[in-house]
């Protein structure tokens, strides 16, 4: 039997320890009452549980030292560089596309309704 007092998201945020104090209360007091939002619930526990497990227990594989390698081999390259763009051309480029913009708009509102002509 399915239940309609909790949603899926209420739940889920429930196990996630997500809820406001108010909505915690509320499903607490759903839950103490409703057998199967408790079996969902624990459903949806023993998942997110075993998502944690599995994501805590992988190893991992970089190296203290590969990112301070591959950030020096970055500025060896000058892949570092900050993009600096002249605020002339940013505006330039958001003026075109606020002209772009402006001219759908405009395309939509004046474009043919697809109406038909009656025939008498």
């Amino acid at each position: 039997m399915k239940c309609d007092g909790l949603s899926w998201d209420l739940l889920v945020r429930g196990v996630d320890k997500e809820l406001s104090l108010e909505e915690e209360r509320l499903v607490a007091a759903h839950l103490a009452e409703c057998e199967p939002c408790r079996r969902e619930y624990a459903e949806i526990e023993h998942v997110s549980f075993g998502i944690a497990s599995v994501v805590s227990s992988a190893a991992v594989s970089a190296h203290s030292g590969e990112r301070e390698q591959l950030t020096a081999r970055l500025r060896r390259e000058d892949l570092l560089k900050p993009i600096r763009q002249a605020p002339e051309k940013v505006m330039r480029r958001f003026g075109w596309g606020m002209a772009i913009a402006a001219t759908l708009a405009l395309g939509i509102v004046l474009a043919p309704r697809g109406r038909k002509i009656r025939r008498r």
